[in-house]
C-alpha cells in the first residue's frame, strides 16, 4: 500500500524540508509519496489567498487576526484534506512540519490510524509559553499549540468535508490550529514519540522512549542557538547521509 505524506515546506528552510523528506522515505517500509505543500504553487493553483504582512525584522502577521505566525505553511496545512480529496485519495494521509526527523518507520504510525477519528494528533500539553523560536520569529501560544504539526488524517470521515479552502483562507489561526470545526470526540491521540520536541518533550514513559519521530520546534540544528540540543548530531548525520548519495529530488506526484 502507498502512503501519501504532506510536509510543510518553507523556501527560508531548504534543507529542514529535504532531511525531513530524505529520512521519511528511506525508513519506510512501504512506498511513500511526499507532497511538499509550497506556498507559491498552492497560491497559483487557487488553494491559499490569505493574506499576510512581512515586518522590517521578517515577522510573518497574518492579516485576518493580526498575529504573528512562523513559517509559510503555518496555515497551508489545513489545506490537506481538500487536496487530499481533490486528488480521490481515500483511506488516511499525514501531513507534518519540515522541521521533524523521522527514526522509525512512517508506516507504523498509520497503523494507528483508527477509523472512528476524524484526525490524530500527539495531545501536547502546553502551558502558555511564547518567545522567539527558530530563526528568531515569535512564537504565540494557542489553543491545542503543536497538535497539528504531525496529523493523521482520516479522508474517509465525513467531518473533514467541513474543513475546505474558504476555511483556511478566511478562518482565524486559533480556530484552525484547534481543529475548531470538529468535536472533541473526533479528535484522536498518537503516542508522544511520534512528535517528539526536544526540550519540551517529557520523557517518562519508557514504552514510548526514545522517539519515532523528533520535531525541532525550537530550533533547526543548523541553527547557531541549537547545534547541541538533543538529537541536533543525529540530524546532521541523516543530512551527511542525503547529501552523500546525491539524489535528485523526484517530482511532487500532485500537482499544487
Amino acid at each position: 500500500m502507498t502512503l501519501h505524506v504532506f510536509v510543510g515546506h518553507d523556501d527560508r528552510q531548504q534543507a529542514a524540508t529535504a532531511v525531513c523528506e530524505h529520512s521519511l522515505v528511506r525508513r519506510s517500509s512501504q512506498p511513500v509519496v511526499v507532497t511538499q505543500l509550497r506556498e507559491r504553487p498552492l497560491r497559483h493553483g487557487g488553494w491559499y489567498s490569505r493574506a499576510y504582512t512581512i515586518t522590517g525584522d521578517g515577522q510573518y502577521i497574518d492579516n485576518i487576526d493580526k498575529k504573528p505566525f512562523s513559517t509559510q505553511f503555518s496555515f497551508t496545512r489545513f489545506l490537506v484534506p481538500a487536496i487530499a480529496k481533490h486528488n480521490h485519495l481515500d483511506g488516511w494521509v499525514l501531513f507534518c512540519d519540515n522541521d521533524f526527523l523521522w527514526l522509525n518507520d512512517v508506516a507504523k504510525l498509520f497503523k494507528f490510524a483508527d477509523p472512528q477519528y476524524a484526525v490524530m494528533v500527539v495531545k501536547h500539553e502546553w502551558h502558555g509559553q511564547e518567545g522567539l523560536k527558530m530563526d528568531r520569529v515569535r512564537q504565540e501560544g494557542y489553543y491545542r499549540k503543536l497538535w497539528s504539526s504531525a496529523s493523521l488524517w482520516n479522508m474517509d470521515h465525513h467531518a473533514n468535508d467541513d474543513i475546505t479552502s474558504f476555511e483556511v483562507n478566511n478562518a482565524t489561526g486559533s480556530w484552525l490550529h484547534g481543529f475548531q470545526w470538529l468535536n472533541d470526540h473526533q479528535i484522536g491521540a498518537l503516542p508522544p514519540s511520534w512528535n517528539y520536541i526536544p526540550g519540551f518533550s517529557p520523557k517518562t514513559d519508557p514504552i514510548d522512549f526514545p522517539p519515532n519521530a523528533v520535531h525541532f520546534s525550537y530550533g533547526m540544528p543548523y541553527l547557531d542557538d541549537h547545534k547541541n540540543d538533543e538529537y541536533a548530531d543525529e540530524w546532521s548525520l541523516e543530512y551527511d547521509h542525503m547529501a552523500t548519495l546525491k539524489t535528485p529530488k523526484p517530482a511532487d506526484w500532485i500537482t499544487l
